[in-house]
């Protein structure tokens, strides 16, 4: 979502339409959370839009701004006293807050999936956003359009392989995923200590943002070798980054040379997945091959995960292993 986009979102959606949405979406799905009263409900409904147009005012201002602390009290007065108060209202502010922000996705996503599209960037994205909306005909055909535009944008044929697997064409998806992985394995992946010149650095770094989702399509597609092959590679090419620019409660955040990747815990957490359900099916197998490779991707994470700013980021939180089944 690029500020244009959300600008005209913000500048479209009825205050009181935005109130009356997120309040019966209160009661409909968490009516434990409105226990408090209609009018204190509502008031912190409004009282937490105007934060966010706040916040919004600054995100799209030109250059964007830091609130201080001082606004940050101030804006935290708004809050009724009554919601303050009550417990169970920290989480019907986490709740007005989640709707809010789904609400403004959605219509950046609707206006997207009638936007005209003439570069392989939008077709991608209105491809997504029709998907979003189950026009699943017109986004392969946006999906395939920006495949033509730019066949070396592996993420393109990545997202189209995601919506081949949802519609169950898996041949289509194989085929996609087989070219990605064609296309990184050619990028000499096991020599990125060689790598030293600005365009190849650019180009390595591009091919690493796409290993991750890479990572999960071979998962899925019980292709074990290259998963692991990937992995390694990917966790390598993290060490060597080390120590990282920025670090948050979840997040990872790297600046190498004007490129910039984050690293979420949702990330992190697909990996310690993957590894660990491949080791458990190679327990049976017993594949030489496969053995190898698990103890290269495991030697990697081991020194990431006793790195100062790993522990820092993702050790006081348990990271969630998503739910990702294989297709057989």
């Amino acid at each position: 979502m690029n500020n244009d986009d959300l600008n005209k979102v913000l500048a479209k959606l009825n205050p009181k339409r935005i109130e009356l949405y997120i309040l019966n979406r209160l009661r409909n799905q968490h009516p434990e959370y409105s226990q408090q009263g209609a009018s204190v409900t509502v008031e912190c409904i409004k009282s937490i839009i105007k934060i966010r147009e706040i916040v919004f005012s600054r995100i799209l201002h030109e250059p964007p701004s830091m609130i201080t602390d001082e606004e940050a009290m101030s804006i935290l007065k708004k809050l009724p006293p009554a919601i303050l108060k009550n417990p169970v209202s920290i989480k019907t502010i986490e709740i007005i807050i989640s709707e809010h922000e789904q609400l403004i996705t959605r219509n950046v996503m609707y206006d997207m999936a009638n936007d005209e599209a003439f570069s392989a960037s939008e077709y991608n994205n209105r491809a997504a956003a029709r998907s979003e909306f189950e026009r699943y005909d017109e986004a392969l055909e946006d999906y395939n359009r920006a495949c033509e535009l730019e066949p070396d944008s592996l993420s393109f044929f990545q997202n189209r392989a995601t919506l081949f697997l949802s519609l169950g064409m898996r041949d289509e998806a194989l085929n996609d995923i087989s070219y990605v992985n064609n296309k990184l394995t050619n990028e000499a992946l096991d020599d990125i200590s060689q790598v030293s010149d600005r365009a190849a650095k650019i180009k390595l770094f591009e091919c690493m943002c796409s290993i991750p989702p890479q990572i999960e399509l071979t998962f899925k597609f019980n292709q074990y070798e290259t998963t692991l092959y990937l992995m390694a590679a990917y966790l390598r090419y993290l060490i060597s980054l080390l120590p990282f620019t920025k670090i948050s409660n979840e997040i990872i955040e790297i600046e190498n040379d004007g490129m910039h990747m984050n690293i979420h815990s949702e990330r992190m957490g697909m990996i310690n997945f993957s590894l660990k359900e491949i080791k458990i099916y190679n327990k049976t197998k017993q594949s030489h091959i496969i053995s190898e490779l698990i103890k290269e991707a495991n030697d990697q994470l081991l020194i990431l995960k006793n790195s100062s700013q790993y522990k820092r980021v993702f050790s006081k939180k348990k990271i969630s292993m998503p739910q990702i089944t294989g297709i057989k």
